[in-house]
């Protein structure tokens, strides 16, 4: 008995089909799309969260106007600041809460809401003392009102409301 003859060719294997599919690629294809959908939903929730609103983006325009002003040696006028910081107020909290505040209370308010807790008793001068004084007030000294508009930034920085 030849042991060489005894053997046989090699048969070929068979084709492997691609259905059916393996379980590991059903769950691919149902968490595939269910977790590009996730990630779609979260991204645009986080852009409408985190956008600047319009009122921010009008805020920053005025205050980088006013800046620009400033550095050219213009007078910022005392109404212009009072204006923008009002407004920056209005936009961010209820109406009811800050329509009707002046004077003192307005100053109070201010330093009780400001989220760099800026020192708005301070300006006191400017913006009670003088908008009660007869007359145009005096313009602000340019270290006081860049200081403001530096707070004023704060304000508008990350305001997706």
């Amino acid at each position: 008995m030849d042991p060489l003859g005894q053997l046989r060719d090699i048969r070929g294997l068979d084709a492997i089909g691609i259905w059916p599919l393996a379980p590991g690629w059903w769950v691919l294809l149902v968490a595939g799309p269910v977790l590009v959908g996730v990630l779609i939903w979260v991204l645009h929730r986080l852009w409408r969260r985190y956008r600047p609103s319009p009122w921010a983006r009008a805020a920053r325009r005025n205050l980088a106007e006013l800046q620009q002003r400033l550095e050219q040696a213009e007078v910022v006028q005392n109404r212009e600041i009072l204006e923008l910081v009002r407004r920056i107020a209005l936009a961010r909290f209820p109406r009811s809460e800050v329509a009707n505040l002046h004077g003192e209370a307005w100053l109070l308010w201010l330093q009780r809401n400001d989220p760099k807790e800026f020192d708005w008793l301070e300006y006191r001068d400017e913006m009670v003392e003088q908008s009660y004084r007869p007359g145009e007030p005096e313009p602000w000294a340019r270290e006081r009102v860049q200081a403001v508009l530096s707070a004023l930034r704060h304000w508008t920085r990350g305001s997706g409301v």
